[in-house]
């Protein structure tokens, strides 16, 4: 049976903390207080939308769960501690840019499974090496790291707890992603800003993960110098398989914004198969653009490699300055 008035008794003192915490700015103290008297504290922090933040998934490889736009709750941090060992300089988000937060995340998780301490993948210097800030951004043990107020402004930007170690891994340069198909979750703004700086392996893991929808969506916001640029960086095979996703309306505004050399390399690459699918999947008009926009005597050339069955299929769209050098019977 309860203690009414010990019960009585707790709770004033619950309300003159919280009294005590608005007159004089002592809230977290207060809080404190308070949970100390009155039981253990809550098993991790909640989102500020009402919803339930990302808690660590157990120990299985690369597994992690979270929910979009949780932010970390009020728990008391640990200070990121640098490679070397030494606090990072402030533990407030805001005095770290987007990469050094991503950073600090790495070398806590590495910290925590005694990765820099033991020098396991670490450089000369003391600092993560790459294969450490791969393996630290694949941990699930990410999500409990995140709990800690340091990263909430990196929560913020992705708004996506289980997207964060793929868009960490765009900023660090990383080769290989731990989760592609995350990256769906990423702000498009970002993507379309990171693509052209990544190296051909890691580009084409990108777009070939993401979802028909956002890769339309982000080939479409870019500009045509970085489009041109992506483009021709692709391995034949990436280009081949991101090509013949993209639904006919997209694929018309992709090649048509194409600059003449750009778009000359590009459909070369392709397979005949590939190539021959490619222009019957393009509109009229946007074949027409095409065809008219490759430098001279490569279209007659890149046509000239089609089966007839494929060639005549699209022989009424075909330019009659082309059409005559075709080798039609």
């Amino acid at each position: 049976m309860i203690d009414f008035p010990l019960a009585k008794f707790f709770t004033a003192k619950a309300l003159a903390f919280t009294l005590a915490a608005c007159v004089t700015g002592g809230a977290a103290a207060a809080a404190a207080a308070v949970l100390s008297s009155s039981g253990p504290a809550p098993q991790g922090p909640s989102s500020n939308t009402g919803q339930p933040a990302p808690a660590a998934t157990g120990t299985g490889t690369g597994t992690r769960t979270g929910t979009s736009g949780a932010r970390p709750g009020a728990t008391t941090p640990s200070a990121p501690v640098s490679p070397a060992g030494a606090p990072v300089t402030s533990p407030a988000s805001q005095s770290l840019d987007a990469t050094s937060l991503c950073r600090s995340l790495a070398v806590k998780v590495a910290s925590a499974a005694g990765d820099v301490t033991s020098g396991a993948n670490t450089t000369a210097g003391g600092a993560l090496s790459q294969a450490g800030l791969e393996q630290a951004l694949a941990s699930p043990a990410v999500a409990q790291a995140l709990y800690s107020p340091t990263f909430e402004s990196l929560i913020r930007t992705v708004d996506n707890v289980a997207a964060i170690p793929d868009y960490c891994a765009l900023l660090l340069r990383l080769p290989t992603l731990p989760q592609p198909a995350d990256l769906a979750q990423v702000p498009v703004s970002f993507l379309t800003g990171a693509l052209t700086v990544l190296p051909s392996g890691t580009l084409a893991q990108v777009l070939t993960a993401l979802p028909t929808g956002t890769l339309t969506q982000v080939l479409g916001e870019l500009k045509p110098s970085a489009l041109s640029q992506i483009m021709i960086t692709l391995p034949a095979g990436s280009a081949s398989a991101i090509l013949t996703r993209l639904p006919a309306s997209a694929l018309g505004t992709v090649l048509t914004t194409l600059p003449s050399s750009a778009l000359n390399t590009v459909l070369t690459t392709l397979p005949a198969s590939v190539l021959g699918t490619v222009l019957t999947t393009l509109p009229s008009s946007a074949l027409n653009t095409v065809l008219t926009t490759l430098p001279a005597g490569s279209a007659s050339q890149i046509l000239g490699e089609l089966p007839s069955s494929i060639l005549s299929g699209i022989q009424s769209e075909i330019p009659t300055s082309i059409l005559s050098q075709l080798p039609l019977g």
